[in-house]
């Protein structure tokens, strides 16, 4: 999209965003891109957050809300994180399918015995193989 603005394609003048947040991953992208769209005559405006970048108070709040926006991810992925070494911890799963050979029980990573006896035919047919 920048490469576009830049290059004067298709005669952009402004950008449309649902929201500020998807329009870059911190504070620092957001008001970078910005400036290289101002610079070429291009606006943002964010619809849900009432933000059209052409007025000065828009530009006040793109910067306010997008520190705020890196913040809350921020707090998001370190309580993710948190929440995940809690699990491994509790010696719980931590997301996803369970790998061929095991099965999910109430959180628990258990053995399947059918597809846990093939897994074994399987690798200990390859173990042979490779000592040959």
């Amino acid at each position: 999209m920048l490469n576009d603005i830049q290059k004067g394609k298709d005669s952009v003048s402004f950008v449309l965003v649902f929201k500020l947040s998807r329009f870059g991953r911190n504070a620092a992208d957001v008001l970078n891109s910005l400036q290289l769209m101002q610079d070429f005559g291009v606006n943002l405006i964010c619809v849900e957050d009432g933000i059209d970048s052409s007025k000065d108070s828009g530009k006040l709040m793109i910067s306010v809300l997008s520190a705020v926006a890196e913040i809350e991810r921020e707090n998001i992925r370190t309580q993710t994180m948190a929440g995940r070494e809690q699990k491994a911890k509790e010696g719980k799963w931590n997301g996803g399918f369970a790998p061929y050979g095991y099965r999910l029980d109430n959180g628990q990573l258990l053995i399947a015995e059918d597809e846990a006896e093939r897994y074994w035919i399987y690798s200990a047919g390859m173990m042979s193989s490779m000592a040959e």
